[in-house]
């Protein structure tokens, strides 16, 4: 009998598995200061140990008043974010891990005006490319795990949303920090 030959691979190098999870937590700053963050996070995780994948963020933003140049109110600007990030993080193995590694992608500003003195309303996009380090703990029992995300993004264009001719404006933030908590499933 001959016996198999000696390989120097690590315990679980051959495995992939594909996550997904669902969660939500904060953004700031926004135009409200700190606002609310939906996020949805789909990796494969390689041999326990990298995780790559994508992140999909959607923040509620928030409003400012509008004011013309002699201070009387017209109306409202809002704005909601939608930021896409690829992520690639290292990770400890085991049921409680810690990942770190950075994330990168675009972040869009999507701006509305309404009121009573804005007469021509439209939808205004501001992107700006985005990256960062990203860091995340998850609690894994079974097939299913509880994740923690925390990333601090540098935005690398700050483009403005505004209304013609009034003030202010809602300007991409050059630095933001992210965090949420989420619920997901893996599948081997």
């Amino acid at each position: 009998m001959t016996s198999p030959a000696p390989t120097n691979a690590l315990p679980g190098s051959d495995r992939l598995a594909f996550t997904v999870s669902l969660g939500g937590g904060l953004v700031a700053p926004t135009p409200a200061t700190v606002s609310p963050l939906l996020a949805l996070d789909a990796s494969f995780v390689l041999a326990d140990r990298w995780r790559l994948g994508l992140v999909a963020l959607f923040s509620f933003g928030g409003a400012v008043d509008v004011a013309d140049e002699a201070g009387r109110t017209r109306g409202a600007l809002s704005a909601r974010d939608v930021t896409s990030l690829a992520s690639g993080l290292f990770c400890t193995s085991g049921r409680l891990s810690l990942c770190g590694g950075l994330r990168g992608g675009l972040r869009i500003g999507i701006g509305t005006a309404a009121g009573p003195f804005i007469f021509q309303t439209r939808t205004a996009f501001a992107v700006a490319p985005t990256l960062g380090p990203a860091a995340r703990l998850t609690f894994r029992f079974g097939r299913f795990f509880l994740a923690t995300d925390v990333t601090g993004l540098v935005n690398l264009l700050t483009p403005a949303l505004e209304v013609d001719g009034l003030s202010p404006s809602i300007g991409t933030p050059r630095f933001e920090g992210l965090g949420w908590l989420g619920a997901g499933l893996e599948v081997p």
